[in-house]
């Protein structure tokens, strides 16, 4: 477990202050990462593809 939480599970427990205040639900809030650059993105892919590829403790390849 890294400690972070993916974005998808974050939608759903955001809400927007503002459309509360305005009577709507304000629960369909939507996350999208952002990057500063070209070179994060690609690293950030790099991570996340690298971290889905690392076999679980215990586990064998076929």
């Amino acid at each position: 477990m890294t400690g972070n939480t993916p974005l998808s599970a974050l939608s759903g427990r955001i809400v927007c202050s503002a459309c509360r205040a305005d009577g709507l639900p304000g629960a369909t809030v939507t996350i999208q990462a952002a990057f500063i650059d070209e070179r994060q993105r690609v690293r950030s892919e790099a991570r996340m593809l690298s971290d889905r590829e690392t076999p679980l403790e215990g586990s064998r390849r076929a």
